[in-house]
């Protein structure tokens, strides 16, 4: 479900808005049963479509006019973006590799003219389609990348099924969202209205915690050379003496210092 969610936030807003309904295959995620040929809709589905001013409408079992339409999305991703001999593509060595890959194809296909309508699509959203669309709500729905968990302010690391995991030193003290595949255990941070990624581990067992060094700020001094480090963005304060520099709470006082 948070992976359903996920792409749904990030689709509406490459395009730019939200349509009056979203359609997919008749997956037990959306649907959870059927009374006299109508669809009950998982309760999550209603709030997310609520949320976005949408609808989610399912294929009609063995229905070519609408299920075919989804599975030749999914059959054209397969066939471009999936390492295979007959695309020559080589194998991912990371995430956002098939991530680049993915925006690549996006620009090639939209930037170029459709043989059936002999217009170039990406032309056709910004002056034709987009205009008729719901407007994309500031804040995604949250609850959709999993659970949350409050980053200690003085330590970059939370806790997740009893095991903890690093997220950058520079969301100390904020909230992310955790939540598991069945390899790894994905970490997202709500900014500037948008869901980003921050970290993504492979999963480990309670008393093995899973470290990146780059999410750790830079150490301070050793013993013998002892400088002013703050140790979390509490303790961060301007200093009146020297614009563009912080130090921590209570040291920058009195006069300025004397320079040689």
């Amino acid at each position: 479900m948070p992976s359903i969610f996920a792409a749904l936030d990030r689709s509406f807003r490459l395009i730019g808005g939200v349509p009056t309904y979203v359609l997919t295959d008749d997956e037990r995620t959306i649907t959870v049963d059927h009374v006299a040929g109508i669809t009950v809709r998982n309760a999550q589905i209603v709030a997310f479509a609520r949320h976005y001013s949408t609808a989610a409408h399912t294929c009609m079992s063995a229905d070519p006019a609408s299920k075919g339409g989804v599975e030749n999305a999914a059959k054209i991703a397969k066939a471009d973006l999936v390492p295979k001999e007959t695309n020559l593509r080589p194998e991912y060595a990371s995430f956002v590799e098939l991530e680049q890959a993915c925006e690549a194809f996006m620009e090639e296909v939209n930037s170029n003219v459709h043989r059936a309508t002999l217009k170039i699509p990406k032309d056709m959203l910004r002056l034709i389609e987009r205009p008729k669309l719901h407007p994309v709500p500031a804040v995604p729905v949250t609850a959709s990348f999993g659970q949350v968990r409050q980053v200690p302010p003085n330590t970059p690391m939370v806790t997740y099924e009893h095991s903890r995991y690093s997220v950058p030193h520079t969301l100390m003290g904020q909230r992310v969202w955790v939540r598991s595949t069945d390899t790894h255990v994905v970490i997202v941070h709500v900014g500037q209205g948008r869901p980003v990624e921050v970290a993504r581990h492979e999963l480990t067992r309670p008393g093995v915690p899973v470290i990146i060094d780059a999410h750790f700020p830079p150490a301070c001094a050793d013993a013998l050379e002892r400088v002013i480090c703050p140790t979390n963005t509490a303790k961060r304060v301007p200093c009146p003496w020297d614009r563009g520099s912080v130090l921590a709470q209570g040291s920058c006082r009195g006069a300025p210092p004397l320079h040689p």
